[in-house]
């Protein structure tokens, strides 16, 4: 079951890409989508080292952390951005990310920046394309049409043939599944310009490393 921020996400997200003028892939642009969609000023500066940003919501200004990675700076923005459009209306002028900031908005905030940042139809897809890189015969091509098709019952498809391809026909294990897409993590963080460690729990929220879909 698809929760209510993940599909408050994909509707912004699909608007947004839509009036930049980008077509879905990775990585998403959440840079340009603050600056060129919500009209926010993008600014970088030391803070301290457990404040990842804030967002002043009566100024239109988004500050990041210059101290972090170039990975968690992203996702700091795609929180941030998930404060604007979830939280606008209810948390007054200043929202801060960090240790002392409201736990149930942090939380929301987060799983928004999770699916913008990879979204959920994108990750199935190019988890088929890292599987499947090195393959002579595209084995994995029916089910990657298949997934861009805008029906969630084919993601059930993809999780019950997709490991008998991969292994020779045979039914995998719900440990032997993780290990597999667990080997792509590092790929595929690198493709969506996020650490390794929010792909590994986006898998885990979306079922595929324990190869149990929602």
């Amino acid at each position: 079951m698809i929760s209510a921020i993940e599909l408050a996400a994909n509707e912004f997200l699909l608007g947004a890409l839509e009036k930049l003028g980008h077509k879905m892939g990775p990585p998403i642009p959440v840079e340009e989508i603050a600056t060129g969609v919500l009209g926010l000023k993008l600014v970088e500066k030391p803070l301290l080292e457990d404040l990842s940003g804030e967002l002043v919501f009566v100024d239109k200004v988004l500050v990041v952390n210059r101290r972090h990675t170039a990975s968690r700076r992203r996702f700091t923005v795609a929180h941030e951005i998930g404060h604007w459009v979830l939280h606008v209306q209810i948390t007054g002028d200043l929202v801060s990310c960090g240790k002392a900031s409201n736990e149930r908005m942090e939380i929301e905030a987060n799983a928004f920046a999770a699916s913008i940042l990879m979204p959920k139809r994108l990750v199935y897809v190019s988890l088929l394309d890292a599987l499947n890189a090195g393959r002579t015969d595209d084995a994995l091509g029916w089910a990657r049409i298949a997934l861009r098709r805008n029906d969630d019952g084919y993601l059930h498809v993809f999780n019950s043939l997709l490991y008998r391809l991969l292994l020779g026909g045979e039914a995998a294990s719900a440990a032997k599944r993780a290990e597999l897409v667990a080997d792509v993590v590092p790929s595929l963080a690198l493709l969506f310009r996020v650490s390794r460690e929010a792909m590994t729990l986006r898998l885990k929220k979306l079922g595929l490393l324990e190869g149990i879909l929602d």
